[in-house]
């Protein structure tokens, strides 16, 4: 049977779909714009007494914060690794002192270190 030597790396890579972005992201984003614009919409129907505001309000939300969020994210992953989005919400997570999706193995402390020589004692010959 014979093996695949080489296989280029962009078939593992997620699809763009929607301005630079993966359908992972661009879900994460919609998500956190709906869940934002729910919360709005339900502060709102209260106040207004009309109940059809709270969906309509998280759906505007999540196309705005696709629309803002995707040129922003776009913007910020111009010239870096695949990896770099998820990684960076891991690390804001892990500073904040949440060890999730993953985070736990990364680094949180930081240090300055220095190189130095030791002279060791002189041996006797």
């Amino acid at each position: 049977m014979s093996e695949i030597e080489f296989i280029p790396k962009r078939l593992n890579q997620a699809p763009v779909v929607f301005w630079g972005m993966t359908m992972r992201e661009v879900g994460m984003i919609a998500l956190c714009g709906f869940l934002f614009g729910l919360v709005l919409g339900v502060l709102i129907a209260i106040l207004s007494s009309e109940i059809a505001i709270a969906p309509t309000v998280a759906f505007l939300c999540a196309g705005a914060s696709l629309y803002w969020g995707g040129r922003l994210l776009e913007k910020m992953k111009r010239n870096r690794p695949e990896s770099w989005f998820y990684r960076a919400i891991q690390f804001r997570f892990r500073r904040a002192g949440f060890a999730i999706f993953g985070g736990a193995d990364l680094i949180k402390d930081d240090e300055i270190f220095e190189i130095k020589r030791i002279r060791s004692p002189a041996r006797k010959r």
